[in-house]
């Protein structure tokens, strides 16, 4: 498994190059992290619940049913993050800041496996770098944005690379860690399943005694944690999290299809795997990371974060086939084939977004002023807008939506529209605003808001504020 000796000093040079064009490729996010423009929708939503972890006086962070606000996440995140936003002054950018950390961290851990299961140090570096770059330049919105999902992926990776540490030898102490992490990553995203299920089918077959220690450990560490959270939380935990209706449509998978293809080249090169003891964890970990992640993209509001199991998964089977095939060049340029046909379009859009950074700030900021005057509760379909405007959470546009598609009754939103019980509202009026079913507003919810509301003023990405007709005349 040594690597040719003229191997070194190109690879590191390849490191070095990849490294700063990725460092590039993060300039524009790195420096929104710090300005007031709303990324995503769940930047606002976990913004929200994290500052009801740190002060419970303003709500429980499982909301009773019957109001226009539910938590569907495990609570560990919002206490991470909201200790983080008391010590810089605001969750959404400590968010921001966890979130692109914990994706540098990712890429690291990646490597570190790689390295585990017998991957030459070039190619399991090499292995982080493709799980980064793909990341970054297919999935954007997950990038230096205030969303835990890859927080979650950092801890179980950590779990993981530290199960392998343990197992040669075997120490006992340090599988007990590696559960607690693995535990801890299901507390923060409950969907990451396929790596600990691949670990553990790996070690059943590979080593019973480690597999039957990681078994109880795991089990003890989990009955802690759901003790834990149903001491703090009861049944509105279970309820939110565990009964979450969410709607559901097949051919939604066959639309995200796109993003499998991506992967595609990946998984060539990672079939170049010879089928050994280490490398099958990797093997396992893809074989169930593929069908698992796409089947999650049937589900409304889910995005390509269901895949990021299979893109992590492939990055470290690349990396241990880098590591043995012999024509590495070509199988590199495969694997990347991919991030380098769209990096100049990537470039593109970056300069644009650079040029039109303070000018986005600025209108943002005009909205946020008028949220901020404005009497009583606002509504905001992008929720950081309410949340840097000091309001509290009104309405959780997509939990509630989604709750009408599957057939709850609309008359106590409706009626709160009609009496304009929003000070405001915030949200997208996209061309065919009041022509569409969406999964956040499902008619006849914007022909509702339209006929009591009027738009007074725009943000970027045709975003509107809206007040009651009768003020806004």
């Amino acid at each position: 498994m040594s690597a040719p000796r003229t191997d070194s000093r190109y690879w590191s040079r390849w490191h070095t190059g990849g490294a700063l064009i990725l460092a590039a490729c993060l300039a524009v996010p790195v420096l929104t992290i710090p300005r007031h423009i709303p990324l995503t929708y769940n930047e606002g939503w976990n913004g929200y619940f994290a500052a009801r972890a740190m002060a419970p006086a303003i709500g429980p962070l499982y909301p009773a049913a019957g109001e226009l606000i539910s938590n569907n996440y495990p609570p560990l995140s919002f206490y991470l993050i909201g200790a983080a936003g008391q010590l810089a002054g605001d969750p959404i950018v400590a968010g921001r800041v966890v979130a692109l950390l914990a994706l540098l961290v990712s890429g690291a851990l990646v490597a570190v496996i790689v390295r585990q299961l017998g991957g030459r140090p070039a190619w399991a570096a090499a292995a982080g770098l493709i799980l980064v770059a793909y990341v970054v330049i297919f999935a954007g919105q997950y990038v230096a944005t205030n969303d835990p999902q890859w927080l979650a992926h950092a801890v179980m990776l950590g779990g993981v690379a530290m199960l392998l540490a343990s197992l040669r030898p075997l120490r006992v102490p340090g599988i007990a860690a590696a559960a607690a992490l693995v535990v801890a990553a299901l507390f923060i995203k409950h969907n990451l399943l396929a790596l600990p299920a691949a670990a553990t089918l790996w070690l059943a077959a590979t080593d019973r005694r480690a597999a039957l220690i990681w078994c109880a450990c795991g089990a003890g560490a989990a009955i802690i944690a759901a003790a834990i959270a149903y001491t703090l939380f009861g049944d509105a935990l279970v309820d939110s999290v565990l009964h979450h209706g969410r709607v559901y449509d097949v051919t939604r998978v066959v639309k995200s299809s796109w993003s499998t293809a991506l992967m595609m080249p990946l998984l060539g090169v990672a079939l170049l795997i010879r089928w050994r003891r280490n490398t099958a964890l990797a093997l396992l970990f893809v074989a169930i990371a593929l069908p698992f992640g796409l089947a999650q993209r049937g589900g409304e509001g889910v995005s390509y974060n269901a895949q990021f199991e299979a893109l992590i998964a492939l990055s470290i089977a690349a990396g241990l086939a880098l590591s043995e095939t012999r024509r590495t060049g070509v199988a590199l340029a495969a694997a990347l084939l991919p991030v380098t046909i769209m990096l100049p379009f990537y470039a593109i859009a970056q300069k644009t977004a650079l040029d039109t950074l303070g000018a986005r700030t600025a209108a943002w900021g005009a909205i946020e002023t008028q949220i901020a005057a404005t009497p009583g509760p606002v509504a905001c379909e992008l929720l950081a807008a309410c949340f840097w405007a000091g309001k509290p959470f009104a309405w959780d546009f997509f939990n509630e939506g989604q709750r009408v598609r599957l057939g709850a009754p609309l008359a106590p939103l409706a009626s709160r529209i009609a009496s304009h019980g929003f000070g405001a509202i915030v949200l997208t009026r996209h061309p065919d605003f009041l022509s569409s079913d969406g999964e956040r507003l499902p008619q006849p919810l914007p022909r509702l808001i339209d006929a009591e509301y009027a738009p007074v003023a725009t943000a970027p990405d045709d975003t509107a504020l809206l007040l009651p007709r009768s003020k806004s005349r």
